[in-house]
């Protein structure tokens, strides 16, 4: 089977071709190693950040952005944007807070994306 990816490491946004081998993964059109290894993982395990809002409680704005501090698998995502926007916080906020820690036992915490002061 062969794939196409676009890779978002850098500027150039190569145009990947990937096909699977008896030895693991053949990689066309990458830049640079770091496109090559993008590539492998888009097809193995693909990553991305969660963004979304969550309800504040007496603050400036109604609604915090808030993402995850690391990429999580694209396939927890819906499962975690459910969790993520059920949550209704106080203000204060400060931008990097941890709003959610260790989402789903991955290891990884969802943060403010920015400060909310309160009322």
């Amino acid at each position: 089977m062969t794939s196409t990816v676009i890779c978002t490491q850098c500027p150039k946004g190569c145009r990947m071709r990937v096909a699977e081998t008896a030895e693991g993964y053949a990689v066309q059109g990458s830049g640079c190693d770091n496109g090559r290894v993008f590539a492998v993982s888009e097809i193995e395990n693909p990553q991305r950040i969660l963004t979304t809002t969550v309800e504040v409680i007496g603050g400036t704005a109604e609604r915090l952005p808030v993402r995850s501090a690391s990429p999580v698998s694209r396939q927890q995502l819906p499962a975690f944007v459910k969790i993520v926007r059920e949550l209704k916080i106080h203000a204060p906020v400060e931008i990097g807070s941890v709003i959610l820690a260790d989402i789903g036992h991955t290891g990884i915490d969802i943060v403010a994306s920015t400060s909310v002061a309160a009322r």
